[in-house]
């Protein structure tokens, strides 16, 4: 298995640290042009949209602890 690096990693913490530290963040951050082709694509689509495409792949879905544990209590 082969990892990729950024070109710039510098970049990519930048955005990080803008996304932490700024009082209104983006929704999506693309450091890079590499990232631009992937994304201008899917920039175009709305966000649940692209946030379906990127989360199909997984077998299940990330959900908060307490509605896991809810959903497993409804269930006994």
């Amino acid at each position: 298995m082969t990892t990729q690096t950024a070109d710039n990693p510098m970049k990519v913490v930048s955005a990080v640290c803008h996304a932490v530290s700024s009082s209104k963040p983006r929704i999506r951050y693309r450091p890079g042009w590499q990232s631009s082709l992937f994304c201008f694509p899917l920039s175009m689509a709305p966000d649940w949209f692209t946030d379906f495409l990127i989360g199909f792949g997984q077998r299940k879905m990330a959900l908060p602890s307490g509605v896991l544990k809810r959903m497993e209590h409804r269930a006994l």
